[in-house]
């Protein structure tokens, strides 16, 4: 295995949830259930070729507030990242495949074999309120969001707001799996 030479300390994701714990009750189904409506995902054989017209890019991702414990909106310059994290510190890829899966019908795209690199899976949910995609997937194995959009101050304001609210409930402490209040991420 390749050594790590740069001077990264090894690091646990924010969203990382136990093996067991306690499980979630109806209110918090019925919260998540409120964010999820607002979403449908859309199937689809590559990113752009699903919606014409649309290049995503990865200019808007949300920040994740370390002190206030939740995704926001901000321009990440210098001295950021001591206020903010971004989504690839907080949730593992594969928790996030994990937990879309578990939230929404999405049909997950992979790159074939002979494409693979940089990029393996996606899904595209569409913004019910506006028509807008969002698309989840990994990068060079980090978690991500992508639009169109070139800087958060051009989203629709009811997309951010929703864009926010999903990924707070796909990084939240109680994200329910559909077995018996079970939290996704850990066991039964």
């Amino acid at each position: 295995m390749k050594k790590d030479s740069s001077n990264r300390k090894p690091a646990s994701y924010i969203c990382n949830p136990p093996e067991v714990q306690a499980r979630v009750g109806k209110k918090v189904y019925d919260r998540v259930a409120k964010q999820v409506d607002k979403w449908e995902a859309v199937e689809h054989s590559h990113p752009y070729k699903h919606c014409p017209g649309i290049e995503f890019i990865g200019n808007v991702r949300p920040l994740w507030d370390k002190a206030a414990k939740r995704f926001v909106f901000k321009d990440y310059t210098l001295g950021t990242a001591e206020k903010y994290e971004m989504i690839s510190g907080v949730i593992s890829s594969a928790l996030l495949l994990y937990r879309l899966l578990v939230l929404f019908s999405a049909k997950v795209e992979v790159e074939p074999m002979e494409d693979k690199y940089k990029c393996i899976w996606w899904v595209v949910l569409r913004h019910k309120a506006t028509g807008e995609y969002l698309q989840l997937g990994e990068w060079k194995g980090a978690a991500g969001t992508w639009t169109k959009y070139y800087d958060h101050k051009e989203l629709p304001a009811s997309f951010k707001r929703d864009t926010l609210a999903l990924m707070n409930e796909l990084t939240s402490k109680d994200c329910p799996h559909p077995y018996d209040g079970l939290v996704a991420g850990s066991v039964a």
